[in-house]
Formats: C-alpha cells, sequence, structure tokens
C-alpha cells in the first residue's frame, strides 16, 4: 500500500468520528482507490465513500460497487456535479446517522416496555400443599416485551384461578395492555365474585 493510502488510513484512525465523506481516485500508485475504499468501508462502515476516475474499469468498478461507495465519477467532472454529489452524499450520512439514533432510542424504550412488564405480570404465585406454581416471561425476540398475560389467583384453600391470554399485537402496546389488564381484573372483577367466579361470565 503506498504512503498516500496509509496516510489516509492512519488519519482516519484518530479522526474516523469526524469524517463524514471520503473521495478516492481510481489510479493511484501502488493500490487501487477502490481497494483503498474495501479497506475504509470495512473498517468505519458509516464513513460515505466516492471513487474518481477516468478510466471506467468495469472489474474495479464492480469491486467498488461491492464495498458500498456511495457513487462513482468519471473524470473530468463538471463542478457544480461533484457539488452536488457532495451534498446528496452528506444528506445520506445525516439521515442515517439519524435512523440509527431513532433505532437505538427505539430499543431503549422497548427495553425500559419489557422491565416495566415484567414487573408488573411477576405474581405472588399462591402456594399450596398439593400443587405448585411456577411462571416465566420469554419476551419476543429483539422485541424485549411479552405479549401474554398471566396470573394465578387464589379463589378459597382449593380452589385456584389460572388466566392466560394472548395480545393480538408485538411490542409496546402489547405490553401495556398486559399491564393494564393486570391492574384491572384483579381489584375489578375478581374481587367481588371470588365466591362465585364463572368464566363465562368473566369472559363476557
Amino acid at each position: 500500500m503506498d504512503d498516500s493510502a496509509k496516510s489516509a488510513l492512519r488519519t482516519l484512525e484518530t479522526t474516523s468520528s469526524e469524517v463524514v465523506i471520503v473521495i478516492s481516485d481510481l489510479k493511484m500508485p501502488g493500490i487501487q482507490g477502490s481497494d483503498l475504499l474495501i479497506e475504509i468501508k470495512n473498517k468505519y462502515p458509516k464513513i460515505i465513500t466516492i471513487l474518481l476516475t477516468g478510466y471506467p474499469e468495469a472489474t474495479e468498478l464492480m469491486k467498488a460497487v461491492s464495498a458500498g461507495i456511495y457513487s462513482f465519477m468519471l473524470k473530468p467532472w463538471d463542478h457544480e456535479y461533484l457539488v452536488s454529489e457532495l451534498g446528496k452524499a452528506y444528506n445520506q450520512y445525516m439521515l442515517l446517522e439519524e435512523n440509527a439514533n431513532l433505532h437505538a432510542r427505539l430499543l431503549d424504550e422497548l427495553r425500559m416496555a419489557g422491565e416495566l412488564q415484567k414487573t408488573f405480570l411477576r405474581p405472588s404465585l399462591a402456594s399450596s400443599p398439593r400443587i405448585e406454581f411456577r411462571m416465566s416471561i420469554k419476551p419476543v425476540e429483539g422485541i424485549y416485551c411479552s405479549k401474554n398475560y398471566y396470573d394465578v389467583i387464589p379463589l378459597n384453600q382449593s380452589k385456584y384461578l389460572i388466566l392466560m391470554g394472548d395480545v393480538d399485537s408485538f411490542g409496546v402496546r402489547a405490553a401495556m395492555v398486559t399491564a393494564m389488564l393486570k391492574a384491572v381484573i384483579y381489584p375489578e372483577y375478581i374481587v367481588s365474585h371470588t365466591n362465585n367466579f364463572s368464566p363465562s361470565d368473566f369472559l363476557e
């Protein structure tokens, strides 16, 4: 790898977080610009890369495209076109950054919803000399929330109500629905129907 390419990579080692766009010529002494951009993309995938060339070689262009370059420009280029491409590349970078930030915030909110759901759904399981109750929550992978509702409620010393339900959605909405069920079902219905609980009446 020639000195200019090595110098570029050395610079990126300490400044990559501040670099938005890298423009490279295709023809350089000792290394093709496409190879440089491939290495940059592998190490710093957020950086937008643009390839300049006066030799539209199909193999090199295919290699650059496979490396995820934003665009390539043929020499001689028009100044206004170059400025326009740089503007679009910058906007693309900012859009990707915004999407990454939104994705991170969404994951944080889903994790918080999942923890809240666990707190609401984790019941104080009834104890009985005749039967042992155990429960666990298995969140939807990548969403951190479960869409299931469950509870075990003692109606008397020998009679227990086991509730299981499935919310027809995923994510925060499902977590909130199950939490609301947990908060409402026992005080609003079960307490007043302990001695005459009817599954059909309850569902109605």
